[in-house]
């Protein structure tokens, strides 16, 4: 499905921004982050969610792997780093609710697509955890954001760059669709996994042209 011999291919990255955007718009309207993390209790609910999405697909990651070379991109241990400052036991973080397996993609291209989600996200997570610190602040929990610091400001940028560097050098022009239709699944389902609390939900769009 990758094919490594292959360059260069222009338009993949084009594809998926283009691709994916409404799902992409649908996810930030319906998460409402920043209601949802003016409280600790909602913060540390939408941690727990985010924890249960990575303790699946980091083992699916490293499973089948997407593209050789993006180790050092697992999250997981950042997550549990924050509920555990945020007051979760092990047993605790180890019980919470874990995202269904077949809700992600099953291929070394669909988790491409997959990780180009996640990625993406962490360039978002510097504006959240900068809203967190003024939205937390006096609750001890103000700087209790490994997880939406990621790399941190100074290698963020430089990471999601390579990233995308790795997308266009490395994936057959053949893989575009799967890698496409893994980043729109994975938008979808972390819609609907993450939406909680009443928060508005209907059934994902269908992809452009079908």
């Amino acid at each position: 499905m990758l094919d490594r011999t292959v360059s260069t291919v222009p338009g993949l990255i084009d594809r998926l921004r283009a691709e994916t955007r409404d799902l992409h718009e649908a996810l930030e309207r319906d998460l409402d982050w920043k209601n949802r993390m003016a409280t600790l209790e909602g913060y540390r609910g939408l941690l727990a969610r985010w924890w249960g999405f990575h303790a699946v697909f980091e083992p699916l990651v490293d499973a089948r792997p997407p593209l050789p070379g993006l180790a050092g991109r697992r999250k997981l241990h950042l997550l549990e780093r924050d509920l555990s400052r945020l007051g979760m036991f092990a047993d605790a973080i180890r019980a919470l609710p874990r995202i269904d397996a077949s809700s992600l993609p099953d291929d070394s291209a669909g988790m491409t697509g997959a990780l180009y989600v996640l990625e993406g996200s962490t360039l978002g997570g510097l504006v959240i955890a900068r809203h967190l610190r003024a939205a937390l602040a006096g609750t001890g929990a103000e700087d209790v954001c490994a997880y939406y610091q990621a790399y941190g400001r100074d290698r963020t940028g430089s990471m999601w760059r390579a990233f995308l560097n790795q997308l266009s050098e490395e994936v057959s022009r053949a893989s575009h669709q799967e890698v496409v239709a893994g980043a729109r699944q994975t938008f979808s389902t972390l819609r609907l996994w993450l939406a909680q609390d009443g928060l508005p939900v209907v059934a994902p769009p269908k992809a452009p042209g079908t």
